[in-house]
């Protein structure tokens, strides 16, 4: 005969594993004996109808407390007293809604980990019962505080709060870690307390660029395991609340994976056999009810969930193009390894074509988030077209791109770093800043200079320059004394080479031999040709440039195709925005001059005294390649004890995200 489950537990198998939900908790045991063993303790324990007050750990997830001590687990984050007075850590009660309200400004369209009708009767009875809250939900809140002011400039901290950011960030880091100390998150069974710890390392790279995140990445993904979170909820016949709300766990957890092994060269942990959990739906929360038992119908054109869809697809596809199995045996179809250079670029394209159908397209007159994920993705698959031709991830193949290739990987890497300044710092799309302002663009900087150490003047080549003037002056300050300023000198080194050039191109045009000079401007070009002439003596104002005339030139057919839809829309309705074109036409024309005639130069890179100590060995010849480029950031990296970059490393295809 059939047995009734334990109380208020329920329990699904269907040979993938044994799920238990229990108020709020989870465990997945994948394992059939141990499965097959649980189940049969659970018949046991309600064939003979045990009393949980009169039974030890009846239920059938044990208590984290009796696993591990909070005060044991701190030494994860560093260790702290257990009787740290959390209370003191909160801010007042009067301030918990206007964290709650820029939280959901700044953050949550970026990361959609919860659900904002049910946050919010939290965050009421948080700001009127603090004690009283439980350790998972402490937790949560001070990873919400931390992201808040993670989101925040040093400005809007100063004007809001009285005091310096960084002062925040440590009271706030710290009240995170020790409530997930506190909330035993290495044991955990409640997704409140995973989600407070995705939140926290999706935020704390930007304040901790280390092996600190990529560690506790695989730490998050083992604890997401354990509840069952890489299993789909619909196998299980989960609610489809709970099922959404795992799946948009689970894979943020993905993404944290990605971005991880980016960092550190490495093949991603999760793969994709080792998980069905599906997408989450294209929906708004309010579509999503905890107490509905049909699934919402998903939304055509944006939701509130597009920003995070487009990340999820990039991350799966990112996966796919990186991640190369270890051993010698068969290498299944379908990953790096197995795929041909036409098989990425297809793959690539196909992913594009189908986001454009299914996401991008209602991005561009939507509002201002929706065009920074219609322009990110965009500029993304302009990137993993740059990336897959690094010689690297195609090893002992030749470097045979035709000029046509070159130009359009030229056109891309300039793009991604003008584009990336714009999410910076455009008003409208600022205060999402906070998730791009982690990485500087290495490889898109590191292809320009190579172009630049060899071109002759043209366009193209002025508006490289612009792109790669703005992005040392900028982000130089954000790297060169930190650890990832194990990039800079090699990158001086190329910027010395593609200096070189430049004087050899601005001697040639104080000969008046300049329009002898100029190449790679197609017949299509001219206007633009003219207009940039006419900008660089003075005597042109900034119009817009026809970007359908560059745009034939862009994807006109050679003899090795590199077809990508990367192109961004020429103009943004209703956000003031520009295309790259209009970007670097806009920029002042004094400035222009300037730089071509040797002045307004950033010291340290363009002074002879800074250069002289580089060795310019690995740029030896009449060309500079990636594999110099990876030559001088490989030197570097092993004389400074860092780890070099595994060769199946995407080199970031999934930065922004």
């Amino acid at each position: 005969m059939d047995l009734p489950l334990p109380k208020n537990a329920f329990t699904v198998e269907e040979g993938i594993g044994r799920l238990v939900l229990d108020s709020g908790k989870s465990q997945y045991v994948s394992n059939p004996f141990w499965a097959e063993l649980s189940q049969e303790i659970a018949e046991l324990r309600a064939m003979f109808d045990e009393d949980e007050e009169d039974s030890d750990g009846d239920s059938p997830i044990p208590a984290p407390s009796s696993i591990t001590q909070p005060d044991h687990q701190s030494f994860v984050m560093g260790y702290s007293s257990a009787d740290v007075d959390m209370k003191a850590l909160h801010p007042l009660p009067s301030q918990i809604p206007f964290y709650w309200s820029t939280f959901l400004e700044n953050v949550m369209p970026l990361v959609k980990l919860l659900h904002v009708p049910t946050m919010g009767k939290i965050i009421k009875e948080v700001q009127h019962n603090l004690d009283t809250i439980s350790r998972s939900t402490e937790a949560l809140m001070f990873s919400i505080y931390f992201a808040t002011i993670t989101s925040m400039s040093d400005e809007e901290v100063a004007i809001n709060f009285g005091v310096e950011k960084e002062t925040l960030i440590r009271k706030y880091r710290f009240g995170t870690e020790q409530a997930l100390a506190r909330a035993s998150f290495l044991s955990t069974n409640e997704i409140m307390t995973v989600q407070a710890f995705v939140l926290f390392l999706t935020c704390v790279r930007r304040h901790d660029d280390t092996r600190f995140a990529w560690s506790l990445t695989g730490l998050v993904m083992r604890i997401g395991q354990s509840l069952g979170l890489h299993r789909d909820g619909e196998k299980f016949g989960l609610s489809p609340y709970d099922t959404e709300m795992r799946r948009r766990l689970w894979w943020q957890i993905c993404v944290l994976d990605v971005r991880a092994s980016e960092d550190h060269g490495s093949d991603p942990s999760i793969y994709d056999h080792t998980f069905d959990t599906k997408f989450p739906l294209s929906v708004n929360d309010a579509d999503l009810d905890p107490d509905a038992k049909e699934p919402p119908q998903p939304r055509e054109g944006v939701s509130e969930m597009t920003f995070v869809l487009i990340r999820f697809e990039i991350c799966a596809l990112s996966k796919r193009l990186q991640y190369t199995p270890p051993g010698r045996g068969p290498c299944p179809s379908g990953n790096a390894k197995s795929l041909t250079l036409e098989q990425k670029e297809q793959l690539i394209k196909a992913t594009s074509v189908r986001l454009e159908e299914k996401y991008l397209k209602y991005c561009e007159n939507a509002g201002p988030l929706y065009w920074v994920a219609g322009t990110v993705a965009r500029l993304i698959f302009a990137k993993m077209s740059l990336i897959i031709y690094h010689p690297l991830i195609q090893p002992g193949k030749p470097q045979c791109l035709s000029p046509h290739t070159k130009d359009r990987l030229l056109t891309s890497s300039i793009e991604i770093i003008e584009y990336s300044r714009i999410l910076e710092t455009e008003a409208s799309t600022k205060k999402w800043g906070w998730l791009f302002r982690t990485y500087v663009q290495w490889h898109a900087i590191a292809f320009i200079l190579g172009e630049l150490s060899v071109r002759r003047n043209s366009p193209l080549v002025e508006r490289a320059w612009q792109a790669i003037d703005s992005a040392f002056d900028d982000w130089s300050d954000a790297v060169g004394s930190s650890k990832r300023g194990m990039f800079w000198q090699p990158m001086r080194k190329l910027m010395a080479r593609a200096r070189r050039k430049r004087e050899e191109n601005m001697t040639s045009m104080e000969e008046e031999t300049d329009k002898d000079h100029w190449e790679g401007a197609p017949d299509e070009c001219i206007a633009a040709l003219r207009r940039t002439q006419a900008l660089l003596d003075g005597e042109a104002e900034s119009p817009p440039v026809e970007a359908e005339q560059s745009q034939n030139y862009l994807d006109r057919e050679q003899s090795h195709s590199n077809n990508f839809d990367t192109n961004v829309s020429p103009q943004v309705v209703g956000m003031g925005m520009l295309a790259p074109e209009q970007v670097q036409l806009q920029l002042q024309m004094q400035q222009q001059q300037q730089q071509l005639q040797g002045q307004n130069q950033i010291p340290w890179i363009m002074d002879d005294n800074a250069l002289l100590d580089l060795d310019m060995s690995a740029l030896n010849g009449d060309d500079v390649t990636w594999t110099g480029w990876d030559d001088l950031a490989r030197d570097f990296q092993i004389q400074t004890g860092q780890q070099v970059p595994d060769a199946n490393a995407l080199g970031g295809a999934g930065n922004w995200w």
